[in-house]
């Protein structure tokens, strides 16, 4: 129950999240799973400044320090690992949405129809 008007900062903030779009989320798990921005970039096939500004983007968005970059390589924040581990939960309810969504496309019911065909002689 919202007991008053939200801050100008909340509402901003809250916004900022929900203009988080997958691409993001993908990118950002795949620099995690890949142990940085540089073994990243070959998986993805993607130039260093995209992957730096989605991730600098994100973290915009989210409100919070993602990862620390530098000579002593790739880590995860505190709030990275958990941002981590709630992105690959939203992925894979994607793909079990993608999947059901495909099912519905093409019935079991309608897979196996087969279709019969007789001759009727002509005039």
């Amino acid at each position: 129950m919202c007991v008053g008007p939200l801050t100008w900062d909340l509402q901003k903030m809250i916004g900022n999240i929900f203009d988080v779009d997958l691409k993001m989320i993908r990118i950002f798990c795949t620099i995690v799973e890949c142990g940085g921005f540089t073994p990243a970039q070959a998986v993805l096939n993607v130039g260093m400044p995209r992957l730096s500004s989605t991730i600098s983007d994100l973290e915009v968005r989210l409100g919070t320090r993602l990862c620390q970059r530098g000579r002593r390589g790739f880590r995860l924040t505190n709030e990275g690992a958990a941002t981590y581990a709630a992105a690959r939960t939203l992925l894979g309810d994607v793909e079990r949405f993608r999947e059901c969504i495909a099912g519905l496309a093409t019935p079991a019911r309608f897979q196996d129809a087969k279709l019969s065909v007789q001759e009727v002689e002509g005039n």
